[in-house]
């Protein structure tokens, strides 16, 4: 955003998070888009909402990388087969940022969960 610090926009850990909530509660995809790209912006150009990155820079954010590492692990597993199942977690928060995703996975394999709110720590 023209004069509007970075730190309002999704990084690469809020596109992780959401996209990974989606998929984890039963959508059946999810779309990354990043506002500098579908308005082609570049400087010179009258931006439509608040585009301040080139778009041809854009395409290297590492929110974008993040889509590839989502669809590796996605098709990995039998996707399709997965239903949520809340009751896999003993203990946890089940809402709000920290809340844990669990799909149930065909009968004979092994669960895959995600905390999103799990950041790295800062020692690595």
């Amino acid at each position: 955003m023209q004069g509007t610090s970075r730190a309002l926009r999704f990084d690469d850990y809020d596109v992780r998070q959401a996209a990974y909530w989606s998929l984890l509660a039963g959508a059946c995809g999810h779309t990354y888009g990043h506002n500098s790209i579908w308005q082609m912006w570049a400087p010179g150009r009258d931006p439509v909402i608040q585009a301040d990155i080139p778009w041809r820079e854009a395409l290297d954010h590492p929110g974008a990388f993040q889509m590839s590492h989502l669809r590796r692990l996605f098709t990995s597993r039998p996707f399709a087969r997965l239903t949520p199942d809340e009751d896999f977690i003993v203990d946890g928060p089940r809402t709000g940022g920290a809340k844990i995703g669990e799909p149930a996975p065909p009968t004979g394999r092994s669960p895959s969960c995600i905390r999103p709110a799990a950041k790295p720590s800062p020692s690595g």
